[in-house]
């Protein structure tokens, strides 16, 4: 039986009890480790190169200078902004039924602008997944003039998608049919963690 505190009544028990059985189960991951799923699609780049090639006028990136064409020019992963992967030079996720596109969240140990913890927000989402599925979304903004995601679960920000794999999760948007988290770690003074799979449509490829 859980306790509740003076004052505690309603709609109020039920959010209090969930964050208690949050607090309460995540002891169980205290030594876990991220359980990665064996991914079904290719790396963004076969090469595991660090930059690309563009053209100032190009909306595409490449990994191979050739292909980019005359007067391209060498960027980090970073700057890529909003051009999408070259079809021609860059691997892309493979295209078979039910495939997955898994990441890990970063940045789950920074407050977010309004003072909110982000491991705080990781708690209370372990414990209201056990009675409810979350609702995942990423939603974009500027950082640093460059594009980036955020990941929201159940209206709480936890982290973001990699810097250097946004490019990638935009250019498979349209393919997302559903979105699950895992989170681990915590206890003892550890930061929990978390992994997004995005699952994919793949009759949606194009």
């Amino acid at each position: 039986m859980i306790a509740l505190p003076d004052g505690v009544r309603g709609l109020g028990n039920i959010i209090y009890i969930l964050y208690v059985i949050g607090k309460r189960n995540a002891w169980k991951y205290q030594n876990a480790t991220p359980k990665y799923i064996t991914e079904t699609h290719k790396t963004m780049d076969s090469k595991n190169t660090d930059t690309f090639w563009v053209t100032k006028t190009g909306k595409a990136f490449h990994s191979n200078p050739t292909c980019a064409g005359a007067n391209s020019i060498n960027i980090a992963v970073s700057q890529v902004g909003n051009r999408t992967p070259c079809q021609k030079c860059i691997d892309f996720p493979s295209c078979h039924e039910d495939s997955e596109y898994i990441f890990t969240v970063a940045g789950v140990s920074y407050n977010n602008d309004d003072g909110s913890s982000r491991q705080r927000n990781l708690v209370k989402i372990l414990g209201i997944q056990k009675v409810f599925k979350p609702r995942i979304r990423l939603h974009e903004y500027s950082f640093r003039g460059q594009r980036a995601l955020y990941v929201v679960v159940n209206g709480l920000i936890v982290g973001n998608v990699p810097a250097d794999e946004v490019a990638t999760v935009n250019h498979i948007n349209q393919r997302i049919n559903d979105i699950s988290i895992s989170i681990y770690g915590g206890g003892y003074g550890k930061y929990y963690g978390a992994e997004v799979t995005l699952h994919l449509d793949d009759s949606r490829w194009q």
